[in-house]
């Protein structure tokens, strides 16, 4: 029973076993060998774990099958073999609306459960989006926000002027485009460059004028005495990236209401149990890292205790 309580310890702690039998065995206690550890995994944790997961898996979905809502999907890939290659990755889907994992694979097994999907939130992987397209037409396809705001935010560190102090405010105003929807959302997004160049008003037809009042603009002055106006290599180098035709064509898809940071937060749960650097074989890539971290996930959203 110790060895088995040891195994389960190790196990659920998320430590690499090699590490935790060599402090027990330097610290001079007896406690289990890599053999034992691997026997008791295999027959008692795995079976245990996937069969947990199972349950309330199905638990939720049954849950929803006799509510007869419909569900609104967050999306995230996760691929963390070594060298961050595609070897058993996954794709997450949480409910938004409960920050439930639904399930860890393709959208297809929701069809196959015969639960209605309304709305899909993820980010803007070519992939994703032809699949949704092609396959998956009923489903309204929108795109995370912070996500793209990320992406703007990196695109700013990278440079050394004036855009790098317009970094946040861009990102910032990518969230308030995203409260909109349809064309209106896209003349907000392009509104943006005639704001940095002090130009508040417009022809477009939905935006004319921005909705602020008078700013001061000293806080530029102050660490940069370029100056930004319409044809200087600044306001093109920010004009290539608001005016991007991909950008362009996927800012009227900004999801306005739910994202996905709990589907970020679930996957740090995972990485913290196996990181990207060492290779695990499929068994304990399923149990360990994904249905053993989701229901750790599910201890602290809800908290809970969820014993074996």
């Amino acid at each position: 029973m110790e060895k088995f309580n040891c195994c389960s310890s190790c196990f659920v702690s998320g430590n690499i076993p090699v590490k935790t039998i060599k402090s027990l065995n330097h610290a001079g206690i007896v406690g289990m060998s890599m053999h034992s550890y691997n026997t008791i995994q295999s027959f008692y944790i795995v079976p245990a774990t996937l069969s947990l997961w199972e349950f309330k898996q199905h638990l939720f979905l049954d849950h929803v099958l006799g509510t007869g809502q419909a569900l609104k999907l967050s999306g995230d890939a996760r691929c963390s073999s070594p060298g961050h290659t595609v070897k058993y990755g996954s794709y997450t889907l949480m409910d938004v609306q409960t920050s439930k994992v639904v399930d860890i694979q393709l959208v297809q097994f929701m069809k196959e459960e015969k639960v209605y999907i309304s709305d899909l939130v993820t980010d803007r992987h070519s992939q994703v989006k032809k699949y949704i397209r092609t396959q998956q037409e009923g489903i309204n396809h929108w795109f995370d926000v912070w996500h793209m705001a990320k992406g703007l935010k990196q695109w700013g560190r990278r440079k050394q002027n004036i855009v790098l102090q317009w970094s946040r405010s861009i990102s910032n105003h990518m969230y308030w485009c995203a409260a909109s929807n349809g064309e209106l959302v896209r003349h907000k997004w392009t509104s943006i460059l005639n704001h940095i160049s002090d130009v508040h008003e417009s022809l477009r037809e939905l935006f004319p004028k921005c909705l602020h009042d008078d700013v001061n603009r000293n806080w530029i002055k102050s660490v940069c005495n370029l100056h930004f106006f319409t044809g200087n290599q600044i306001h093109v180098e920010v004009e290539q990236i608001v005016f991007g035709r991909l950008l362009l064509k996927d800012i009227q898809k900004l999801s306005p209401a739910e994202q996905t940071p709990s589907s970020e937060s679930f996957h740090n749960t995972i990485f913290y149990f196996a990181t990207k650097s060492r290779h695990y074989f499929s068994d304990q890539m399923k149990t360990k890292k994904n249905n053993y971290s989701f229901l750790l996930f599910l201890i602290s959203k809800s908290n809970t205790c969820i014993t074996f």
